[in-house]
């Protein structure tokens, strides 16, 4: 009974205590937040690279955080090498080059690699394809011998590619009820024209004509050494690593595939503004995209356009973001972002709105994009999108992962040697001037691309308004 009593006191004293703290003036915190501490430097480990008598470029990192190691290997065969009349193909070869080899099936290959504590992927991108493969760094040895055997013997199976094509033609009917992929489209087809970039996706007719032997004639074609990059980050010793990869991939023929400097169509010049209406009946809302060309992977002024893209629409303290969204509430999601490729790239805003505002979403959209050109951002705009782009950089580069796609980036595409290690001082040394001058290049309001997904009923007068309108079926 005593213990009980105990308790309820104690109960009812913590309430009074509560009541009391409540009903106490708060503390007004501190009118001016405490400076930012100093940026740590960041050093990033020592490489150790070879290359190979056939052309292929060793990269090794070592790192003893975690039992694991990490490989990325780039080769140039992107869909930028696609036929005009197979859109897709290096796409379909990348998904069937783990579909079974000369010593596995497709089930046996998972299997070994599941068994590593793994696993390798391949992926085609525009400009090249990227061979990943991870495992525990103790089964390194097994893990090369797999990867050279996915990369030096592919089989193309056809009943994998029969399996492959059936789900990608489903998969195509559904991607055409997206209007994400239909402004996407409609976008790239404007900008780049006839030149391979303009290719969003395959065809039914182009999926339905693959062959093993198509897919093997553009692996013998593309699938070379020469250009190509592999990048090891892990727990492992580099010159170990390199000798067992020298001994996996040594063999891998300098003759095979070719250095391609094909001649592509013209990317078109676009000299004034125009708008594409891509009719969805019933639709009740739109989606747009607003954009032109802009720059190619490399190009020095990378810096300063990021920072005005992050100013822009690149995060929640974007203007396109507490404009279009917070102020006038016409958009859920609005933001913009920069696509650079090797041959050329692009800068664009998206929106998805309400049928009844698209068209003032899509004039607050150019007002800010004009504003942009003509009025310097602020000190602090400049120094938060600093922040947030360098805080990102150096998150980027703290896992394998991602030390090892940046490096495959650097050294595939002849970035300089310190792209990486210079990037937050060349971001720091960034000026408003700076911002505004390249605002002024490729924020191009008065020549864009708009691409409006829609209700073409609804839209068609209020977008009329705007510019000129092209109905796209």
């Amino acid at each position: 009974m005593q213990n009980r009593k105990k308790v309820l006191l104690m109960g009812i004293s913590g309430l009074l205590a509560t009541l009391s703290a409540a009903q106490a003036p708060a503390q007004s915190p501190s009118a001016t937040p405490p400076p930012d501490l100093p940026a740590r430097p960041f050093v990033l480990s020592k490489e150790q690279s070879k290359t190979l008598p056939n052309g292929l470029k060793i990269v090794v990192v070592e790192s003893h955080s975690v039992p694991v190691v990490t490989m990325r290997l780039g080769i140039l065969a992107g869909s930028v090498l696609d036929p005009s009349d197979t859109p897709g193909l290096a796409s379909a070869v990348a998904s069937q080059m783990t579909e079974g080899t000369d010593k596995f099936n497709s089930l046996q290959l998972k299997e070994a690699v599941e068994g590593l504590g793994g696993d390798i992927d391949v992926t085609a991108g525009r400009d090249s394809t990227t061979v990943g493969a991870s495992a525990l760094s103790e089964n390194f040895t097994r893990l090369t011998e797999i990867l050279a055997d996915v990369l030096l013997h592919p089989a193309f199976p056809p009943g994998e590619l029969k399996t492959f094509q059936q789900l990608t033609l489903q998969s195509l009917v559904l991607q055409r009820q997206q209007p994400t992929f239909l402004a996407s489209q409609q976008f790239n087809k404007v900008v780049y024209g006839q030149h391979p970039y303009g290719v969003s996706s395959t065809t039914p007719a182009a999926v339905q004509a693959l062959t093993p032997e198509k897919l093997k004639a553009f692996y013998q074609a593309h699938y070379s050494p020469r250009g190509a990059v592999l990048v090891v980050v892990g727990d492992v010793k580099p010159a170990a690593a390199i000798a067992q990869l020298t001994k996996t991939l040594g063999s891998w023929a300098a003759s095979a595939g070719e250095i391609t400097t094909a001649s592509y169509p013209a990317i078109p010049t676009i000299t004034a503004r125009h708008i594409y209406l891509v009719n969805r009946p019933g639709s009740v809302q739109s989606n747009i995209l607003i954009g032109n060309l802009a720059i190619k992977r490399g190009d020095p002024d990378i810096y300063p356009l990021t920072l005005a893209n992050i100013i822009m629409g690149g995060g929640f303290n974007s203007r396109l973001f507490a404009s279009v969204r917070e102020r006038l509430g016409y958009a859920y999601d609005v933001s913009s972002s920069l696509d650079r490729n090797e041959l050329a790239g692009d800068y664009v805003a998206s929106a998805q709105t309400r049928t009844d505002v698209t068209a003032p979403a899509v004039k607050e959209m150019l007002r800010l994009t004009e504003q942009m050109r003509t009025t310097p951002v602020t000190d602090t705009e400049l120094q938060e999108a600093k922040s947030l782009l360098k805080g990102n950089f150096v998150l980027g580069l703290v896992t394998q992962a991602g030390l090892s796609a940046s490096l495959l980036s650097r050294e595939l595409y002849r970035l300089p040697p310190d792209y990486l290690s210079s990037f937050r001082s060349r971001i720091d040394a960034v000026t408003v001037a700076d911002v505004q001058r390249v605002a002024q290049k490729y924020f191009q309001a008065d020549r864009a691309t708009i691409v409006v997904v829609g209700d073409a009923d609804k839209l068609r007068e209020p977008l009329k308004e705007i510019g000129e309108v092209e109905e796209v079926k």
